[in-house]
């Protein structure tokens, strides 16, 4: 599932780096299609965002659980 995520985090960000380029702005259907692409791509390549910043925080959260050394540390996560 995570490799899926990412491929379509790639997919996203080659997207939108195309929209940037001057022959893509210089062509309107393609530019349109690019930007159409980048709309549809943009509200999933968030949610992805957010669920790799959840998942970072998860591992700190287990890292500090873990470490089991400091009692006020591990009630506070």
């Amino acid at each position: 599932m995570l490799d899926k995520l990412l491929k379509i985090k790639g997919e996203y960000e080659e997207t939108a780096a195309k929209l940037g380029d001057p022959s893509v702005v210089a062509d309107q259907k393609k530019y349109r299609e690019l930007a159409k692409k980048e709309s549809r791509l943009r509200p999933i390549v968030e949610l992805i965002r957010k669920y790799e910043a959840v998942c970072k925080r998860l591992a700190e959260a287990e890292a500090i659980l873990d470490a089991e050394s400091d009692h006020d540390l591990i009630t506070m996560a």
